[in-house]
């Protein structure tokens, strides 16, 4: 089990979409199991809120993720696995949706502290293709939006 935080930046990629990235601060969780010494199978959950801005972003995750630590004895780790992404944008006037099938790959490192470890990372989401809609009417506005999130951040974890 882990929990965490983390900053990163988010951007959407589709043909009417202007924005420049946003950078906000997240939460995660993630739960699972020990296949093999060096092999874990869990499910992340990541929440990021950009709602300081003349906008408010919001993106959640959900992922299916497989580490290993394919290093031996020492602690660095490869993460990758699949899932869905929802990125939410709103203005107070217009709002703007989008849910896709998304990869996750990430990169970290643990060093156990007492009976916890700490966890720092850097990992980057990114949907395969949505389509975003309009908030108020669920109106079709492109029919292939594409999200990306890339954050770095620490997470306490517990291995049993």
């Amino acid at each position: 089990m882990s929990i965490g935080g983390s900053r990163g930046g988010a951007d959407l990629f589709c043909d009417v979409c202007t924005q420049d990235p946003t950078y906000g601060w997240g939460l995660h969780a993630s739960a699972g199991l020990r296949l093999a010494p060096s092999l874990l199978l869990g499910v992340e959950t990541v929440g990021w809120f950009d709602v300081f801005g003349e906008a408010d972003r919001t993106v959640r995750s959900t992922t299916v993720l497989l580490r290993s630590y394919a290093f031996g004895r020492t602690r660095p780790f490869l993460q990758g696995g699949a899932g869905v992404a929802r990125y939410r944008v709103s203005d107070g006037n217009a709002g703007f949706r989008t849910q896709s099938p998304a990869l996750t790959v990430g990169i970290g490192h643990d060093w156990r502290i007492g009976s916890a470890t700490v966890t720092p990372h850097l990992d980057a989401i990114v949907s395969v293709g949505g389509e975003l809609q309009s908030a108020r009417t669920d109106n079709a506005i492109d029919p292939n939006a594409r999200l990306a999130l890339i954050r770095t951040g620490f997470a306490l974890s517990w291995f049993r």
